[in-house]
């Protein structure tokens, strides 16, 4: 009569050191009968103890390869969302591993079962043991709706003003106009006013067939809420030459300027202050070569002129 072996396997639990939220872990537990009677065949099953969400794990149980030997293993059926993989290719260790992007482990779960063949033929006690177990804990984010707050009210008050002079009558002419805004900002818990000057100058000279000009700005500064923006200033000089239906022109953008200074942001939050510059090498120093050409199609037409004489040459005496 074949001999029954009685295996007592001594289960022990293991904390990871490893623990990213709220200083929870996840533990490893190894569970099965404590006297098990089996011929020549013992089953333990792993498990997953977890009071907050685990959806990365990893670690290894020992045990005594001169008593038993690993027949089969089976990966339990709600890991179905895990890439859960267990290797027992050395003797003496199960090592796992196992990441998931949409599911996390909760509470007791089941991670794999493990039959075991028994080479003793007595009486046999044996350790199966968990070592070297770490898992990543990550906290359950919940999902809140985003509610948008409108502010007070926002107001701007542009005041400007324009003139234009020909030096030269349809020769030589310069403009400029400037002027003024007043920014204010009324929030849910702030206020915020701003004050910005700006000014436009252009000079045109129009020599025949040649046009010349000149053009000058110092950008644009706003508030807008609780945002200081600024566009910066741009400067060109520009020659263009007409001849039949073509056009040639040549520009100079921003001149003797290597690094540009494009924009600039302040943000004037009372709890995160963020202060933004930004340069564009590309836009200082920029020439630029433009060539048009007019198409024109169809025939010419002059209207048709009709001289009228009003001239009265009666001296209204009645003969």
């Amino acid at each position: 009569m074949r001999k029954f072996i009685l295996l007592f396997i001594i289960f022990l639990l293991f904390l990871p050191n490893t623990v990213l939220a709220d200083n929870k872990s996840a533990t490893i537990n190894i569970t099965g009968s404590e006297t098990t009677n089996c011929s020549e065949l013992a089953i333990i099953e792993v498990h997953s103890v977890s009071q907050c969400g685990v959806n990365n794990i990893k670690g290894s149980i020992t045990y005594d390869k001169t008593v038993l030997a690993v027949f089969s293993v089976e990966v339990s059926d709600n890991l179905s969302d895990w890439n859960f993989k267990v290797d027992t290719s050395k003797a003496g260790t199960i090592s796992f591993t196992g990441s998931s992007n949409s599911d996390t482990l909760l509470q007791d779960r089941t991670l794999f079962k493990v039959i075991f063949i028994v080479h003793a033929r007595s009486e046999t006690t044996t350790v199966i043991k968990s070592t070297s177990v770490s898992s990543s804990i990550t906290t359950n984010e919940e999902i809140e709706e985003e509610v948008v707050v409108n502010q007070k009210e926002i107001d701007v008050l542009d005041a400007m003003a324009y003139a234009g002079y020909w030096l030269l009558p349809e020769k030589l002419q310069i403009a400029a106009y400037g002027g003024v805004n007043r920014c204010f900002n009324y929030g849910n818990d702030y206020t915020h006013c701003y004050t910005s000057w700006y000014y436009v100058g252009s000079i045109t000279a129009y020599l025949g067939k040649f046009t010349l000009q000149g053009y000058i700005d110092n950008g644009n500064r706003f508030l807008e809420g609780e945002s200081k923006g600024y566009n910066g200033a741009y400067s060109v000089l520009k020659a263009a030459y007409s001849w039949r239906d073509w056009q040639f022109s040549l520009s100079w953008a921003n001149p003797f300027k290597s690094n540009y200074k494009s924009y600039e942001n302040e943000l004037l939050n009372r709890n995160l202050y963020k202060h933004t510059i930004g340069y564009s090498k590309d836009s200082g120093n920029l020439v630029t070569l433009n060539v048009s050409w007019r198409l024109s199609r169809g025939s010419k037409h002059k209207s048709a002129e009709k001289k009228i004489n009003l001239r009265d040459t009666d001296n209204g005496i009645i003969k």
